[in-house]
């Protein structure tokens, strides 16, 4: 009789936990000790501005230009447009390199991303099923999933390393404040913030705040806000499509006015403000959206300047959950305006549910 003996290799998780240790004990002495001798080290208070800010001076996607008595600012090339095209870039590069090699190769067993972006297409498409019905899921399926998958790729994105760190330097004009920082040089033209002299610098030089190249998307309004007008445009577009004219007796029911003149009237009154609560909903979504990103960010920002190591980077997990909620919230109400809009007066689903 035989005996097998099987080799297991205990070193591999305790390798990977030395590692793990180590960039701790790494982390640690880089932000208590390091300040010491190098200012650059210690976190500096960050400048938290409403509006985006340009990627470069002078940078304009549309120049400004004058015809004559009209003259238009331009659009600048902000650092939230770059951050929604990076977004936009990671959506394409998940098409090219997880979805195509599947859906166009020969191998049937699937990798573990595709499988696990496909339940996640299942339970998108199994949703707006069960809501809309199979005749209309074809059509409302491709808005929900985008307005998905472009909030989460940009609320997963900005939490890559670079975001808000890394920008241009801009000089502070008049009295220095506290935010300010005079410049380090590092290496060529690349400088850092010395954070141990904030508001000052030595033989008046000048200080500087940062302005990222990269920016969170959804903390520019104009992002959700752009969202959220496609998806109100959505709700009549798709409302006008499943029940043609009947959709606008919802809101203006003149034949009930003429029947019925009394109620006719309330329900006319009462249809009018439903009808001008339709574009309330794009303040709603916006705000909705806006506000907890930008709340996040800012949390992420004053904590990793006061904190180091370990409570920013659990802040920085909880900020990827929280910005799959917004995506979901803002998708599924999305869903849920757009087949109220398809549903008739009292309710009942157009006859294609």
């Amino acid at each position: 009789m035989t005996t097998t003996t099987i080799k297991t290799s205990k070193w591999k998780y305790g390798f990977k936990r030395w590692i793990i240790i180590g960039l701790l004990v790494l982390a640690g002495v880089l932000a208590f000790v390091g300040p010491r001798w190098f200012g650059p080290f210690k976190p500096i208070i960050p400048t938290v501005t409403l509006a985006s800010e340009e990627i470069w001076p002078g940078a304009h996607i549309i120049p400004a230009f004058a015809i004559g008595g009209f003259s238009f600012p331009g659009v600048p090339f902000s650092n939230t447009i770059l951050a929604i095209l990076l977004a936009d870039l990671a959506l394409i590069l998940i098409a090219i390199f997880i979805v195509r090699p599947y859906v166009r190769g020969s191998n049937p067993v699937p990798s573990k991303p595709y499988a696990a972006l496909e339940m996640l297409m299942d339970y998108f498409w199994n949703l707006v099923k069960e809501s809309v019905g199979a005749k209309w899921a074809w059509r409302v399926f491709p808005i929900v999933m985008t307005i998905f998958l472009i909030i989460l790729s940009a609320n997963w994105t900005k939490m890559l390393p670079g975001y808000e760190t890394i920008g241009w330097l801009k000089p502070v004009e008049g009295e220095a404040h506290v935010k300010s920082y005079p410049a380090v040089p590092i290496a060529g033209g690349l400088y850092a913030l010395n954070a141990a002299d904030a508001g000052h610098a030595a033989g008046g030089s000048p200080t500087y705040e940062l302005v990222p190249f990269l920016r969170g998307a959804a903390t520019d309004i104009n992002f959700p806000a752009s969202l959220a007008v496609f998806t109100v445009a959505g709700i009549f577009v798709f409302g006008v499509w499943a029940l043609k004219g009947k959709f606008f007796e919802k809101y203006f029911p003149f034949q009930r006015l003429i029947s019925v003149p009394v109620f006719g009237a309330i329900d006319l009154l009462v249809g009018v403000l439903e009808f001008m609560l339709e574009f309330v909903k794009v303040i709603s979504l916006t705000l909705r959206l806006f506000g907890n990103i930008f709340a996040g960010g800012l949390i992420l920002l004053i904590i990793g300047s006061l904190t180091v190591v370990l409570i920013p980077a659990g802040l920085a997990v909880f900020e990827l959950f929280v910005g799959t909620i917004q995506a979901y919230v803002f998708a599924l109400l999305a869903l849920i305006f757009i087949q109220m809009a398809m549903a008739a007066h009292g309710g009942e689903k157009d006859a294609g549910h």
